[in-house]
């Protein structure tokens, strides 16, 4: 799949890792006025839990690809603050990305202000994720996940 993330932060750079591993194409936009705009690499480093309960500590690397204007892409992961949801939104119109977006952020607002404030055409799919179960830990395989920019 073609999977379009805006932004690099930790949620978006977590998810972007993990679906270029298991073979997606995986690009970001990243705002020119960004303090990440110029990162071309990320320094990863993460506990892997899927083998062992302890977790094996992994490092690796993780180079960012560039969105390019004007393209279509199966999924569009936004994954920041829903007070945001519309600047992100215009961003997604004016450099006319095209695909299913999925809301990976706590929205606040109601149902009916979505509807309003999305694209016409669009589908939406909201995914809440919890940073830590009561114990402490991440409820997925991957814990620890630390993206050190470069």
């Amino acid at each position: 799949m073609k999977i379009l993330i805006l932004g690099l932060g930790v949620i978006g750079s977590t998810y972007g890792y993990i679906l270029r591993k298991s073979g997606h194409d995986v690009a970001h936009y990243i705002r020119p006025t960004s303090q990440n705009h110029a990162t071309e690499s990320l320094s990863v480093s993460l506990l892997d839990g899927r083998n062992d309960k302890k977790g094996l500590q992994t490092e690796d690397h993780y180079p960012i690809t560039r969105a390019t204007p004007g393209s279509r892409y199966d999924f569009i992961i936004v994954s920041l603050s829903s007070l945001r949801l519309e600047e992100a939104l215009e961003t997604l119109r004016d450099n006319r990305f095209e695909g299913t977006i999925l809301l990976f952020c706590g929205v606040w607002e109601s149902r009916e202000h979505i509807e309003h404030i999305m694209p016409e055409g669009l589908s939406v799919g909201l995914s809440r994720c919890r940073r830590t179960t009561e114990q402490g830990r991440l409820p997925t395989g991957m814990r620890g996940f630390r993206p050190h920019y470069a």
